[in-house]
């Protein structure tokens, strides 16, 4: 029951509208309609040489813009309100565990949503390691821009992040440097015999921790404070 009732607090019509036209949208360009969650969520595949896909890459960096615009279009809700919810918590780590979490928790959802549409249009091939490699780096990058959005006035973290993303590509295939392109399960390890290790994967974590971690201690030294004046 609880989880239901913070489905209802954390998720919307309109997210859920977004998310489907979305899906149904990404699935249409697809070639490969009986396995479009590898086409979708593995990343653009390595075809030797240093030649930059830049139509893929622009696919690819688009599925990011979608997800991080759903989590700014909720961290934006949350900032209309943000000064009446603070002083129902018990502290300020209440009130960010909370906030963290629930943004993780509408990007999830909104995840969930068109990662079972591609699968069910594509006879359920689930491809299960594609799917979490591309989470995990999503995840991190949410986490990233959580953290930023609370220490920072500069609003240019989402646009940021995506230049970073196609930036981080262009530089793997130039200096073949797998694990700048991290998100893609087609460069790792399981697919390519250089690829990046599951090392990379653990690091992605480790920054979402940092993230989730540092604004409570920049809180505790006063450095956020003309945030809540």
């Amino acid at each position: 029951m609880l989880v239901v009732q913070r489905i209802r607090r954390v998720w919307n019509q309109w997210n859920l509208l977004l998310t489907i036209c979305f899906a149904f949208f990404v699935y249409n360009w697809t070639w490969q309609k009986q396995d479009p969650i590898m086409e979708i969520l593995g990343g653009i595949p390595d075809y030797g040489g240093k030649n930059i896909e830049l139509v893929p890459l622009g696919k690819w960096l688009f599925l990011f813009a979608f997800f991080l615009f759903i989590v700014c279009k909720e961290i934006q809700t949350d900032l209309k309100i943000r000064k009446f919810k603070l002083y129902r918590y018990q502290n300020f780590m209440a009130w960010w565990r909370e906030h963290f979490f629930s943004i993780h928790f509408t990007n999830g959802i909104a995840f969930l949503i068109a990662y079972l549409i591609w699968a069910g249009l594509g006879e359920m091939n689930m491809q299960l390691a594609a799917a979490l490699t591309f989470f995990l780096h999503l995840s991190s990058m949410v986490s990233i821009l959580l953290a930023v959005d609370y220490i920072s006035t500069v609003k240019l973290a989402p646009g940021i992040l995506i230049v970073a993303e196609g930036v981080g590509y262009v530089l793997s295939v130039n200096y073949d440097i797998p694990w700048l392109a991290c998100g893609m399960y087609n460069r790792s390890v399981f697919v390519r015999t250089d690829g990046f290790w599951i090392g990379t994967l653990v690091a992605e974590v480790v920054v979402t921790v940092i993230c989730f971690l540092a604004v409570p201690v920049l809180w505790k030294k006063d450095i956020l404070e003309r945030k809540e004046n």
